[in-house]
């Protein structure tokens, strides 16, 4: 069996030009500020997380409920640390999703790309969220939509199944 060079270094090439292609139709739409990043590089991304979006600026604050903290920024400018309640991590799930997952100006037809279909919609208090519907994602993501546009996301702790 005669090997052929040319068209192995011709695959190969082509399997790597087609997994950078992946590689960046994958990476998330949000790049991390310097602050966020030196946030995830010490902890690790957020166990939950809530967004709340405008044309002007992005408000977020992130938990991590092992340390008992949450951090918010503004435009990924770091605003403030508080103190949060303790929880018992045994008996909790957080979702696999991460702030840099949801951009601004995301549309609601473009959210189930990213969580699927909702199975619930809520109301919310019209001094929160005016004019805004919401909707349940299997009760660990809450997404506010104002106008077809996503501007509040919301991740929560989910108890796990007694065994």
């Amino acid at each position: 069996m005669k090997i052929n060079i040319k068209k192995i270094a011709f695959v190969v090439g082509m399997l790597w030009v087609v997994s950078g292609i992946i590689s960046f139709l994958m990476r998330d739409p949000v790049s991390l500020s310097e602050d966020q990043k030196d946030l995830v590089a010490s902890f690790g991304y957020p166990d939950t997380f809530t967004l709340m979006m405008d044309s002007e600026a992005r408000y977020e604050t992130w938990a991590y409920y092992t340390m008992n903290k949450a951090f918010s920024f503004i435009d990924g400018s770091f605003l403030e640390e508080v103190d949060i309640p303790e929880i018992d991590n045994e008996l909790i799930i957080f979702t696999e999703f991460k702030p840099t997952q949801f951009k601004n100006g995301l549309l609601f037809a473009d959210i189930s790309k990213i969580l699927g279909e909702p199975n619930k919609k809520g109301d919310i208090d019209p001094d929160l969220l005016e004019n805004a519907e919401i909707y349940n994602y299997s009760d660990q993501v809450i997404v506010g939509v104002q106008n077809d546009q996503v501007i509040y996301i919301q991740t929560l702790p989910a108890l796990t199944s007694a065994e």
